[in-house]
């Protein structure tokens, strides 16, 4: 079902372009509102996410406001830009696929990036809004979300599509 959505958006100019638009329309919106956050780099953007650096940032370095900014942030990667990359990457993965006469399945390595990000981003939800979240295990899901999401980004930008 996913390969025949990639095959539908990748063959569909006007799709593809109102998705691209649409995601750029989501990280400028993203960049806004990150730009409240006194400078800090939202945790979406590190490489594996320790556990005292993201304490520090949600309980000292972050006031109120800001964790409710973050808030925002964080529920539009969560259901708009991660979910539009998804099929943008896997599209285009997918047309490069058919064009080098590789299976087309390569296209589906796009769902451990988004697996790893969706991973991360409900971890970060969750210890943002909990009133006593449960820090120990919590975190861990949550950081190898994050690597997962960009070992995966780098193994398809870099490992495969120059190959295709």
């Amino acid at each position: 079902m996913i390969l025949c959505t990639f095959k539908k958006i990748s063959n569909s100019t006007n799709a593809i372009v109102k998705l691209i638009f649409f995601n750029i329309f989501i990280a400028i919106l993203m960049n806004i509102l990150a730009r409240k956050l006194g400078g800090e780099n939202i945790p979406d953007v590190w490489f594996g996410i320790d556990e005292t650096d993201l304490k520090t940032l949600f309980k000292e370095s972050w006031n109120e406001t800001q964790r409710h900014v973050y808030l925002k942030v964080a529920l539009l990667d969560c259901f708009f830009y991660a979910p539009t990359y998804f099929f943008i990457l896997g599209s285009w993965l997918y047309s490069l696929a058919q064009k080098s006469h590789v299976s087309e399945k390569i296209s589906l390595l796009i769902f451990f990036a988004f697996i790893g990000d969706c991973a991360e981003n409900t971890v970060l939800l969750y210890l943002l809004c909990a009133t006593d979240p449960r820090w120990e295990g919590v975190i861990n899901i949550g950081s190898i979300g994050n690597q997962v999401k960009w070992v995966s980004l780098a193994i398809i930008l870099v490992g495969i599509v120059p190959f295709l």
